[in-house]
């Protein structure tokens, strides 16, 4: 059965019920909804103050969003610590956007996901892409670690892993 996250609570649901949610969501969120209902990934969204519940889909291939820009933009300071680092220590990918959701961006992550990675998208905006990327490379510094921000041109000449 498909798990799909709703709030902090992963949920099973049919691949039909994904597959209308997928029509009401935006645009860059259909190849993952698609990816959830055809391919069986688990899929799951953190937001400030949420956890990572006990029935987290754990030994499965997964995409999990922090949602870190939902009405206003968030730090990492804002988020349950032990579910930070429970998600992000078996992420074999990091992205921290904190440009705008692009979909090729977002199949580009699903893709990953159903070649058996554990992805993480922290979807921030650029006040606080600096440490997101440090809490991404302290808890995944073996992942491939990724950011998209419109600042590109000033980080390039950064020194870093970025």
């Amino acid at each position: 059965m498909p798990h799909t996250v709703i709030g902090a609570a992963w949920v099973a649901r049919s691949a039909a019920e994904i597959e209308a949610l997928a029509h009401s969501v935006p645009l860059h969120m259909r190849p993952i909804l698609s990816a959830v209902a055809q391919r069986g990934i688990a899929f799951g969204v953190l937001v400030p103050g949420g956890r990572v519940p006990r029935q987290a889909p754990r030994h499965r291939w997964t995409l999990t969003i922090i949602g870190a820009d939902l009405e206003q933009s968030h730090g990492p300071e804002r988020f349950h610590r032990k579910s930070l680092c429970q998600i992000l220590e078996r992420a074999t990918h990091v992205c921290v956007n904190a440009a705008d959701a692009e979909v090729g961006n977002y199949q580009l992550f699903t893709d990953h996901a159903v070649a058996g990675g554990h992805v993480v998208v922290i979807e921030t905006r650029p006040e606080h892409e600096s440490a997101w990327l440090r809490v991404a490379l302290r808890y995944a510094p073996k992942a491939a670690t990724v950011i998209l921000s419109p600042n590109a041109a000033r980080l390039a000449h950064a020194p870093g892993r970025a």
